[in-house]
Parts: structure tokens; sequence; C-alpha cells
């Protein structure tokens, strides 16, 4: 149980309550996103351990318990028993209420980083040319949106920094230009055109 504590993370939550808390940071380059992903499946890694762990100790003291219910039995101690199984049931009240705090902070949490992810999609939709806003997939996870909308916002500045009808190249320092006529003779005498 304190292993759980530590990570944070409950059974009852999804990977999609807990990937948008862990991947809240802004401007996490390719490098920050992999180390990311491998502390989540490190962290999955160690809750697996703890429950497994876990399960083992309850196994464990159930039997001790058992075999001590026995002996008291045998011995008429059912008294000792009931104020042992109160005490228990106390502690274990104790620990699903704390586990539940901790369980509603992190949701709390999630809902923030999901509220401030969600306006940020809506700054970068407004941000972009009418012609990108159509083709905006909706219905994709809202990390998955934004990192379409940032690929989206970073090809259309690439397209307006480079005005249509500019041709590649440098132009002849005396600024004169060629006709197309003497673009398809020149293009003929290398061989790359023919007339």
């Amino acid at each position: 149980m304190s292993e759980q504590t530590e990570t944070g993370a409950m059974p009852e939550q999804t990977e999609a309550q807990q990937s948008p808390a862990a991947t809240a940071g802004d401007g996490l380059g390719d490098a920050g996103k992999r180390a990311l992903e491998a502390e989540r499946e490190a962290r999955k890694a160690a809750e697996r351990k703890a429950k497994e762990l876990e399960e083992r100790l309850a196994a464990i003291e159930a039997e001790r318990e058992r075999a001590a219910e026995d002996e008291a039995a045998k011995r008429g101690e059912f008294e000792r028993l009931a104020t042992e199984r109160q005490a228990k049931i106390e502690k274990l009240e104790a620990q699903l209420q704390s586990v539940r705090e901790e369980r509603d902070a992190l949701a709390a949490r999630v809902a923030a980083y999901e509220e401030r992810d969600s306006k940020r999609a809506e700054t970068l939709l407004k941000s972009l040319p009418e012609g990108l806003r159509k083709l905006y997939p909706a219905s994709l996870p809202l990390e998955e949106r934004l990192v379409w909308l940032e690929t989206a916002l970073a090809d259309a500045e690439a397209h307006r920094q480079t005005p249509a009808g500019n041709r590649p190249g440098p132009r002849p320092a005396s600024g004169a230009t060629r006709s197309l006529e003497d673009e398809k003779a020149a293009l003929s005498r290398t061989g790359l055109y023919s007339l």
C-alpha cells in the first residue's frame, strides 16, 4: 500500500486519466517525451511489483491470522481476537480514507491539466489558417490534437515564409532575366530539353 501512495497511482485510474497529467509539460522535445514515456513504464512496473508484493504479504498475514485464530480458539481467547480484528478494521479504514483523498487530489490535478491543455488547443486552433482549421481532428484525444495543432501551425508558418511565385536560385547580377525562349534554348543545348 505504501508503494501506491508514493507513486500516486491508483488501480482505479485508467491510462487516459494519468496521461494528461504526466504529459502536461509544454514544449517537451523528443528526448523529453521519450524520458516521460520511460518514466511511465518504470512507474507501471513498480506499481505491478508493489501490487504483487502486497498480495503476497496479505496472503502471509492471512495465514498467520488463521493460525493465530485456530490457536486462540483452542484456548478460548475469542475476545482478544475480536479486539484485534476491530483494530485492524479501523487501521484499514484510515488507510482507505487516505488513499481516497490522494486519488481525489490527483483527479483534481488531472482536470486542471486537461483544462489548461484544452484552452491551449483552442488558442492554437484559432491561430491556424481557415483551410487547416477544417482539417482539425476533433475526435482525437487531447494530447494527440495538441501535437497535430503544433505540427499544422509549424507547417503553416513555413508556407507563410516562402511567398508564392518566387523562383528558387540566385538572379543574375545584372538584374536582367532571361525569357522563356532563352531558357528553352539553354536547356536544349544541355540536352535536358528538346524543342
